[in-house]
């Protein structure tokens, strides 16, 4: 039997006619919360426990991404798309994948464009079986997500992210830990070919942003009353992200970082919380954090600066020396490719290097021209109205915060890194807070 279509939700029918009666709501809200929560922030975690076991972490990616591809086409089929508030944001992502879906099809099947060495599937898993499923799993289940249990699972699986990179890294390496903060650290393990880069410089420090994000967000605005512990407990796991933050010595991340614990001590001072003491206690712990790295590990190697602070001034000479790097020769041959073809885009790599252009925005504008382009910003212009009505009414929607910050966070990286097909963590978490009902991110959710 077919589902009724009201005028406010999109029903798609049962598979075959049929229900599953264990897969009920709460059920598909779990399954979908942990979707969204492994694919956006576990994928250290995802690299780090095949590597440990001794597994092949290609095979083991691949097949995660066929379970998650799977897991997404279930959640759509036995679950029906609520458009109620989102009507113009699931309509715009929509006729986007549609439009970015052709371009992947004619440059791959038809012309025979290749992105770097890989082969069609790698795109396709990407950006068909990640990006666009999982993200029409969340329209249709993501309403139902309970909020508090969704960021503590976010937290717990970059904490354990976290801890199994600086587990591998320091029994995998004889070098002091100072010694760490003065170059810039991959996670890497040998092959027949030599050494093999699996978890990037970037990866390790936007894993660190988010970790630290998230324990400031607990620090400042849960009260914790006699969990003294739990205190304690944010205040290290703080630490272990800014620690990655430098570990990786990534500019991005770390600007990341910088913005948005501003924008959030803004808030907090906004708030009616604050607490003179409190603030008190972070400047300390601010302090502190600044005199274990200037007084401990600066003088270890008085060669060498802190590899983040040398890549910052190193950045600020080539840019005061118009030093160009990879990236802008990426970005500039993005910029030409879409003034080539400004209606419908050129094609979803640069003719540079056979990549993506690292920016989102360019990304979007080679690949699918001014058409692409204005849907694109049609469905985050959907997304900001929402923001934008979280932040004027702060007060009253108070756990709504951490998963802006997780947004921002991710949309910040995506102008710097990566493209629309491999940047999954972005589709996936705008598709959330397009659906986040505003009753279930009330105060009265977080009482």
């Amino acid at each position: 039997m077919t589902n009724l279509v009201s005028k406010n939700r999109l029903a798609i029918p049962h598979f075959i006619g049929l229900k599953l009666p264990f897969f009920n709501q709460k059920v598909r809200a779990n399954l979908c919360d942990w979707l969204i929560v492994i694919q956006c922030f576990g994928y250290p975690a995802q690299v780090m426990i095949p590597l440990n076991l001794g597994i092949n972490t290609t095979t083991f990616n691949f097949t995660a991404r066929i379970i998650y591809a799977s897991i997404s086409l279930l959640l759509i089929v036995f679950s029906p798309i609520s458009i109620r508030k989102t009507t113009l944001g699931f309509l715009s992502f929509s006729l986007f994948w549609f439009i970015y879906g052709l371009r992947l099809i004619y440059d791959l099947e038809i012309i025979g464009v290749q992105f770097l060495e890989t082969s069609s599937f790698y795109v396709y898993s990407f950006g068909f079986g990640c990006s666009l499923l999982s993200s029409m799993a969340v329209f249709s289940t993501g309403a139902t997500i309970n909020l508090p249990q969704s960021l503590f699972r976010t937290y717990l699986v970059l904490l354990v992210s976290a801890l199994l990179m600086l587990l591998f890294l320091f029994t995998s390496s004889t070098v002091s830990l100072a010694t760490f903060f003065l170059q810039r650290t991959s996670v890497m393990t040998d092959t027949q070919d030599g050494l093999s880069v699996v978890i990037n410089a970037i990866t390790i420090s936007f894993t660190g942003t988010q970790l630290a994000l998230l324990s400031l967000y607990y620090l400042l605005f849960k009260p914790f009353q006699n969990k003294k512990i739990l205190f304690w407990v944010f205040i290290l796991s703080a630490l272990v992200g800014v620690g990655l933050v430098m570990l990786g010595a990534s500019r991005g991340p770390l600007l990341t970082l910088f913005l948005l614990v501003m924008l959030m001590l803004w808030l907090k001072l906004r708030s009616n919380a604050s607490s003179l003491r409190f603030f008190l206690k972070l400047s300390v712990g601010i302090a502190l954090l600044f005199v274990v790295f200037v007084v401990f590990i600066q003088p270890m190697n008085q060669d060498n600066d802190v590899e983040i602070v040398s890549r910052l001034t190193a950045f600020a000479d080539e840019r005061a020396n118009n030093v160009k790097e990879e990236r802008d020769y990426e970005w500039a041959s993005a910029w030409q490719q879409f003034l080539s073809n400004p209606v419908l885009g050129d094609k979803f790599v640069t003719d540079y290097d056979k990549s993506y252009a690292h920016n989102i925005v360019l990304d979007v504008m080679m690949s699918t021209g001014i058409t692409g382009l204005f849907v694109f910003l049609l469905f985050f212009y959907s997304i900001s109205r929402k923001i934008w009505f979280f932040f004027q009414h702060f007060d009253s929607f108070p756990l709504i915060l951490p998963f802006l910050f997780c947004f921002f966070s991710i949309l910040l990286i995506s102008l710097t890194s990566g493209g629309v097909f491999i940047n999954v963590s972005l589709w996936i978490y705008s598709a959330f807070l397009s659906v986040i009902s505003f009753a279930n991110a009330s105060i009265l959710s977080n009482k």
